[in-house]
């Protein structure tokens, strides 16, 4: 990315997931290396963010979204950046706010609804909810569940969510040979009630539990209600101490009318020199 002009971007944050977003209509950034992504999303070297995100043109819908983890690998969809997404198009013109948004990332159509910093996501119907899965791990066996919302997430419940060891424990899982190559998102999961319960995420891509995860809030809260812990709607409380509302409507094949909704918070503007990534990786 040497030589490029300086880039405007907004740092956003959905619920303490921090993200780098850049209006990509004009191909400001047009080929995103891994190395130039890792260092733009490391602390105090670069920007420091979760993720990068890029909004771009489309004919069919208002904008696309492409989503890269901080450690550079690109990823189908993030749940609190598609939030922060939609507010951002919002913010640049290329949605509307009052009527609905409509984007595509490479998992599929999504539809929000943005009203100030709040923001309503329509998540696609997940895949099946794999119940009772059993991993053999270096500490003994544990069972736990398995679904994609619109990327792969285990659930594992726990009686002291706060005692669990996120991230040895979701590293070892993350990589576990049962959900290789691809490996796994990993969610820690207590629940406290019919319409609450705790979520610790130890994200794939960021290679750390991150203060909350969109689509691990949404795997939580519907491998819990497969099981009959949960009925909608269910708040699903964060690392981060705020609250992400699901709702859905179970039937017997799975899930349908599945959104997800919080904040979408617009943290500042900058401008994104050339030297912000000229330094080496170690």
């Amino acid at each position: 990315m040497k030589g490029m002009a300086a880039i405007r971007f907004a740092k956003m944050s959905g619920a303490a997931n921090d993200f780098v977003v850049i209006d990509n209509r004009s191909g400001a950034v047009p080929a995103p290396t891994a190395e130039w992504v890792r260092k733009l999303c490391l602390p105090h070297f670069g920007v420091g963010a979760d993720g990068l995100m890029l909004l771009g043109s489309s004919p069919d819908v208002d904008f696309t979204m492409r989503y890269f983890n901080a450690d550079g690998s690109e990823a189908a969809m993030c749940g609190n950046g598609g939030r922060c997404i939609a507010r951002f198009a919002v913010l640049v013109g290329a949605a509307a706010e009052g009527r609905e948004v409509k984007f595509v990332s490479p998992s599929g159509l999504y539809r929000a609804q943005v009203k100030g910093d709040l923001v309503r996501l329509e998540l696609p119907n997940p895949g099946k909810v794999e119940l009772s899965v059993s991993l053999p791990l270096a500490g003994g066996e544990r069972e736990c569940d398995a679904v994609n919302t619109g990327v792969p997430h285990v659930v594992c419940y726990s009686q002291q969510v706060e005692q669990e060891d996120v991230f040895n424990l979701g590293r070892e899982i993350r990589r576990h040979a049962r959900f290789a190559p691809a490996g796994t998102n990993v969610n820690f999961v207590q629940v406290l009630n019919t319409h609450e319960l705790k979520v610790r995420t130890y994200e794939r891509g960021v290679e750390d539990e991150t203060l909350a995860c969109g689509t691990g809030a949404a795997a939580a809260v519907l491998c819990a209600a497969r099981r009959g812990y949960v009925a909608s709607p269910v708040l699903a409380l964060t690392k981060s101490g705020l609250p992400l509302k699901v709702e859905f409507v179970m039937t017997p094949e799975g899930f349908e009318h599945l959104a997800q909704s919080g904040e979408a918070r617009l943290v500042y503007w900058g401008e994104l020199s050339d030297e912000a990534t000229r330094f080496d990786l170690v």
